[in-house]
């Protein structure tokens, strides 16, 4: 059972290298063009058989490769009638893939040659890392349930490396399709700009400043305002005592006086 774990294990491990050898060439910073032109030959040929599988060029599913064309690039296909009556699939892949190239093309002119550049490396990384998740998810799923194949006289080892097979190519093919739908369609959010404050015009150093309001000086009292002095008559010792009590003021209030 040890040997048979290690046989899977080596499968997935071919796999990774190859993966972790793409990853680590992006992050390098190569140059994945010819990559992304070899996933637009490949994308030509794909819808080639898929939409032209017939013999006869009359028979092919023109509204259909035209459909897929034009949400891809935004731009229709260049055929005639007459030109579509005797074209060779072969020639329709050409056809095609030029389409998609002369697009490729407007987008790094649109974008910049160097932000382009940047963009595609990042979007290709992206969808690898994405699709490499899925796959090793797949992987685990598919090693659980291949021993039971073996009920079926079919060696589980042989079984699982045919369909990890078959779930890298699915795995690619996912990678490649997404990628391109992303160069094609993906925009770049241009910088807001920065708000414009408004500063007050310094003043000139030859201008005369205003000279700043004094505030009115205070007007005098008017002599007629002020309050008259009240009279206070003097109480005598023998006089009745001012606080009505009745007494003499010698005796109440001015006792110790």
């Amino acid at each position: 059972i040890r040997k048979q774990l290690l046989e899977y294990d080596n499968v997935m491990n071919k796999q990774r290298q190859f993966v972790y050898s793409l990853r680590d060439a992006i992050l390098d910073g190569e140059d994945v063009s010819e990559r992304i032109s070899q996933m637009l030959l490949e994308t030509a040929e794909e819808k080639v058989a898929l939409f032209a599988r017939d013999k006869y060029p009359e028979n092919w599913l023109w509204t259909d490769l035209e459909n897929w064309l034009s949400r891809l690039t935004r731009q229709n296909l260049q055929l005639s009638r007459e030109e579509r009556k005797d074209i060779s699939q072969e020639k329709l892949s050409e056809v095609i893939y030029n389409h998609l190239v002369a697009a490729y093309q407007r987008r790094e002119e649109q974008l910049g040659k160097e932000i382009f550049h940047r963009l595609e490396r990042f979007i290709l990384l992206q969808m690898i890392d994405h699709a490499w998740k899925d796959h090793l998810y797949e992987l685990d799923q598919l090693r659980k349930g291949i021993g039971l194949r073996a009920y079926g006289q079919k060696d589980p080892l042989q079984e699982y490396q045919q369909e990890s097979f078959r779930l890298f190519e699915q795995m690619m093919d996912r990678i490649r399709e997404s990628t391109i739908d992303y160069i094609f369609h993906v925009e770049i959010p241009q910088m807001a700009r920065a708000p414009v404050i408004a500063v007050a015009e310094k003043p000139s150093l030859d201008s005369n400043p205003v000279p700043a309001t004094k505030a009115p000086p205070a007007k005098p009292k008017s002599p007629d305002s002020s309050p008259a002095p009240v009279s206070v008559r003097k109480v005598g010792r023998n006089d009745p005592c001012p606080c009505g009590s009745g007494k003499k003021y010698k005796k109440c209030c001015g006792k110790n006086l």
